[in-house]
Protein backbone atom coordinates (compact mmCIF):
# COMPACT_ATOMS: atom_id res chain seq x y z
CA UNK A 1 0.00 0.00 0.00
CA UNK A 2 1.05 3.66 -0.40
CA UNK A 3 1.62 6.03 2.50
CA UNK A 4 2.68 9.64 2.76
CA UNK A 5 5.44 10.35 5.28
CA UNK A 6 5.79 14.02 6.25
CA UNK A 7 9.09 14.72 7.99
CA UNK A 8 11.94 17.22 7.84
CA UNK A 9 9.93 19.67 5.72
CA UNK A 10 9.30 17.10 3.02
CA UNK A 11 6.35 14.95 1.96
CA UNK A 12 7.45 11.52 0.77
CA UNK A 13 5.14 9.13 -1.06
CA UNK A 14 6.31 5.57 -0.57
CA UNK A 15 5.02 2.08 -1.15
CA UNK A 16 5.14 -0.29 1.85
CA UNK A 17 4.12 -3.88 2.42
CA UNK A 18 1.68 -4.47 5.28
CA UNK A 19 2.86 -7.47 7.31
CA UNK A 20 0.42 -7.31 10.20
CA UNK A 21 -2.24 -4.89 11.39
CA UNK A 22 -3.70 -4.69 14.89
CA UNK A 23 -5.91 -2.23 16.70
CA UNK A 24 -4.30 0.50 18.79
CA UNK A 25 -5.74 -1.05 21.97
CA UNK A 26 -4.21 -4.43 21.12
CA UNK A 27 -0.90 -2.75 20.32
CA UNK A 28 -0.73 -1.10 23.75
CA UNK A 29 -1.81 -4.36 25.38
CA UNK A 30 1.11 -6.27 23.83
CA UNK A 31 3.50 -3.40 24.49
CA UNK A 32 2.62 -3.42 28.19
CA UNK A 33 3.20 -7.16 28.39
CA UNK A 34 6.56 -7.06 26.63
CA UNK A 35 7.74 -4.11 28.70
CA UNK A 36 6.97 -5.96 31.90
CA UNK A 37 5.00 -3.07 33.37
CA UNK A 38 2.10 -5.13 34.64
CA UNK A 39 1.68 -7.70 37.40
CA UNK A 40 -0.97 -10.39 37.70
CA UNK A 41 -4.01 -9.87 39.89
CA UNK A 42 -2.72 -11.26 43.17
CA UNK A 43 -4.83 -13.25 45.63
CA UNK A 44 -5.82 -11.80 48.99
CA UNK A 45 -3.06 -11.85 51.64
CA UNK A 46 -0.26 -11.99 49.07
CA UNK A 47 2.09 -9.24 50.25
CA UNK A 48 5.06 -9.94 47.95
CA UNK A 49 5.37 -11.30 44.42
CA UNK A 50 8.42 -11.84 42.23
CA UNK A 51 9.12 -13.73 39.01
CA UNK A 52 12.09 -14.71 36.89
CA UNK A 53 11.60 -16.63 33.67
CA UNK A 54 9.25 -19.53 34.51
CA UNK A 55 9.64 -19.23 38.30
CA UNK A 56 7.18 -17.26 40.41
CA UNK A 57 6.99 -16.78 44.17
CA UNK A 58 4.10 -15.51 46.29
CA UNK A 59 4.51 -14.54 49.95
CA UNK A 60 1.36 -14.62 52.08
CA UNK A 61 0.84 -13.34 55.60
CA UNK A 62 -1.22 -14.61 58.54
CA UNK A 63 -1.59 -12.43 61.62
CA UNK A 64 -0.73 -13.78 65.10
CA UNK A 65 -3.43 -16.17 66.27
CA UNK A 66 -4.04 -19.33 68.23
CA UNK A 67 -3.73 -22.39 66.01
CA UNK A 68 -4.49 -26.03 66.68
CA UNK A 69 -1.43 -28.14 65.93
CA UNK A 70 -1.71 -31.95 65.79
CA UNK A 71 1.45 -33.96 66.42
CA UNK A 72 1.62 -37.70 65.91
CA UNK A 73 3.26 -39.20 68.99
CA UNK A 74 3.16 -42.84 67.92
CA UNK A 75 1.43 -45.21 65.58
CA UNK A 76 -2.04 -44.52 67.00
CA UNK A 77 -1.55 -41.47 69.20
CA UNK A 78 -2.02 -37.80 68.22
CA UNK A 79 -1.44 -34.94 70.66
CA UNK A 80 -3.32 -31.70 70.04
CA UNK A 81 -1.72 -28.37 71.05
CA UNK A 82 -3.20 -24.88 71.07
CA UNK A 83 -0.36 -22.49 70.32
CA UNK A 84 -0.39 -18.73 69.99
CA UNK A 85 1.66 -18.25 66.82
CA UNK A 86 3.48 -15.09 65.73
CA UNK A 87 3.15 -13.55 62.27
CA UNK A 88 3.36 -16.49 59.86
CA UNK A 89 4.58 -16.12 56.28
CA UNK A 90 4.15 -18.76 53.57
CA UNK A 91 6.25 -18.63 50.42
CA UNK A 92 4.54 -20.45 47.55
CA UNK A 93 7.05 -21.34 44.82
CA UNK A 94 5.64 -22.04 41.35
CA UNK A 95 7.14 -23.18 38.06
CA UNK A 96 4.83 -21.73 35.41
CA UNK A 97 1.38 -22.57 36.81
CA UNK A 98 2.46 -25.63 38.79
CA UNK A 99 3.16 -25.47 42.50
CA UNK A 100 6.76 -26.55 43.10
CA UNK A 101 7.41 -26.04 46.83
CA UNK A 102 6.05 -24.46 49.98
CA UNK A 103 8.15 -22.64 52.57
CA UNK A 104 7.04 -21.24 55.92
CA UNK A 105 8.59 -18.61 58.17
CA UNK A 106 7.61 -16.41 61.09
CA UNK A 107 8.37 -13.01 62.58
CA UNK A 108 7.69 -11.18 65.81
CA UNK A 109 6.63 -8.10 63.86
CA UNK A 110 5.25 -7.23 60.46
CA UNK A 111 7.49 -7.68 57.44
CA UNK A 112 7.21 -4.39 55.55
CA UNK A 113 10.34 -4.41 53.42
CA UNK A 114 12.46 -6.92 51.52
CA UNK A 115 15.34 -6.11 53.88
CA UNK A 116 13.32 -7.37 56.87
CA UNK A 117 14.34 -10.63 58.51
CA UNK A 118 12.26 -13.78 58.34
CA UNK A 119 12.66 -16.27 61.19
CA UNK A 120 12.34 -20.01 61.61
CA UNK A 121 8.86 -21.20 62.54
CA UNK A 122 9.48 -23.70 65.37
CA UNK A 123 7.07 -26.42 64.31
CA UNK A 124 7.83 -29.96 63.24
CA UNK A 125 8.31 -31.31 59.70
CA UNK A 126 10.03 -28.15 58.49
CA UNK A 127 13.49 -28.17 56.93
CA UNK A 128 16.23 -25.81 58.07
CA UNK A 129 15.52 -23.43 55.16
CA UNK A 130 11.78 -23.36 55.84
CA UNK A 131 10.85 -25.97 53.24
CA UNK A 132 7.70 -27.85 54.21
CA UNK A 133 7.25 -31.60 53.72
CA UNK A 134 3.97 -31.76 51.81
CA UNK A 135 4.43 -34.79 49.54
CA UNK A 136 3.56 -35.13 45.88
CA UNK A 137 -0.15 -35.91 46.24
CA UNK A 138 -1.05 -32.30 46.98
CA UNK A 139 1.14 -30.92 44.18
CA UNK A 140 -0.39 -33.14 41.51
CA UNK A 141 -3.96 -32.45 42.63
CA UNK A 142 -3.82 -28.65 42.80
CA UNK A 143 -5.90 -27.01 40.10
CA UNK A 144 -8.17 -24.04 39.59
CA UNK A 145 -7.47 -20.38 40.32
CA UNK A 146 -4.28 -19.30 42.04
CA UNK A 147 -6.17 -18.05 45.11
CA UNK A 148 -7.75 -21.49 45.55
CA UNK A 149 -4.39 -23.23 45.17
CA UNK A 150 -2.82 -21.02 47.82
CA UNK A 151 -5.71 -21.53 50.23
CA UNK A 152 -5.72 -25.31 49.76
CA UNK A 153 -1.96 -25.53 50.25
CA UNK A 154 -2.01 -23.57 53.50
CA UNK A 155 -5.03 -25.47 54.81
CA UNK A 156 -3.19 -28.70 54.03
CA UNK A 157 -0.28 -27.50 56.17
CA UNK A 158 -2.41 -26.55 59.19
CA UNK A 159 -4.50 -29.72 59.00
CA UNK A 160 -1.49 -32.03 58.76
CA UNK A 161 -0.45 -34.49 61.43
CA UNK A 162 3.06 -33.35 62.28
CA UNK A 163 5.67 -35.89 63.39
CA UNK A 164 9.30 -36.01 64.53
CA UNK A 165 10.98 -36.82 61.21
CA UNK A 166 12.85 -33.49 61.25
CA UNK A 167 13.08 -33.10 65.02
CA UNK A 168 16.64 -31.78 64.97
CA UNK A 169 15.52 -28.80 62.84
CA UNK A 170 12.62 -28.24 65.22
CA UNK A 171 14.93 -28.18 68.25
CA UNK A 172 17.31 -25.71 66.58
CA UNK A 173 14.41 -23.41 65.62
CA UNK A 174 12.96 -23.27 69.15
CA UNK A 175 13.34 -20.02 71.09
CA UNK A 176 15.20 -20.63 74.35
CA UNK A 177 12.16 -19.50 76.34
CA UNK A 178 10.19 -22.57 75.22
CA UNK A 179 12.88 -24.89 76.55
CA UNK A 180 12.34 -23.78 80.15
CA UNK A 181 9.88 -26.40 81.38
CA UNK A 182 8.19 -26.14 84.78
CA UNK A 183 7.55 -29.88 85.05
CA UNK A 184 9.15 -33.10 83.82
CA UNK A 185 6.53 -33.30 81.07
CA UNK A 186 7.29 -29.76 79.88
CA UNK A 187 11.02 -30.40 80.03
CA UNK A 188 10.54 -33.26 77.59
CA UNK A 189 8.03 -31.43 75.39
CA UNK A 190 8.66 -27.71 74.72
CA UNK A 191 5.34 -27.43 72.87
CA UNK A 192 3.68 -27.87 76.28
CA UNK A 193 5.63 -24.84 77.50
CA UNK A 194 4.51 -22.85 74.47
CA UNK A 195 0.92 -23.96 75.03
CA UNK A 196 1.00 -22.91 78.70
CA UNK A 197 2.37 -19.49 77.77
CA UNK A 198 -0.28 -19.13 75.07
CA UNK A 199 -2.97 -19.23 77.79
CA UNK A 200 -1.49 -16.17 79.47
CA UNK A 201 -3.23 -13.01 78.26
CA UNK A 202 0.03 -11.09 78.61
CA UNK A 203 1.82 -13.41 76.17
CA UNK A 204 3.25 -11.26 73.39
CA UNK A 205 4.77 -12.96 70.34
CA UNK A 206 6.60 -9.73 69.47
CA UNK A 207 8.75 -10.15 72.59
CA UNK A 208 9.91 -13.68 71.77
CA UNK A 209 13.42 -14.12 70.34
CA UNK A 210 12.51 -16.12 67.24
CA UNK A 211 15.55 -17.65 65.52
CA UNK A 212 16.50 -15.58 62.44
CA UNK A 213 16.77 -17.31 59.06
CA UNK A 214 17.46 -14.74 56.32
CA UNK A 215 16.24 -11.47 54.85
CA UNK A 216 13.25 -11.67 52.51
CA UNK A 217 15.37 -10.36 49.63
CA UNK A 218 17.94 -13.13 50.14
CA UNK A 219 15.29 -15.85 50.31
CA UNK A 220 13.54 -14.52 47.19
CA UNK A 221 16.79 -14.40 45.21
CA UNK A 222 17.70 -17.98 46.15
CA UNK A 223 14.27 -19.33 45.20
CA UNK A 224 14.10 -17.52 41.86
CA UNK A 225 17.54 -18.73 40.89
CA UNK A 226 16.40 -22.29 41.56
Amino acid sequence: MDEILITGGRAVLRSVQEVKAVSIDDFYEELAKSAGVRTPVLPERVIFYAARNERKIYLTHQHPAVKRIDVRMGANSVHEYSLFLPHVYFMHAYFNSAMENLYVYCSGGLVNDTTDMLCKLPLKNIHADGLVCIGDDLKFNLDGRLADKIARTENFFWESKFNSDLDSNFQRALPELFKQGMSPAESEDPLLVWQRMSLDQSFDTAKISWKPLAKLSEIATDLLEG
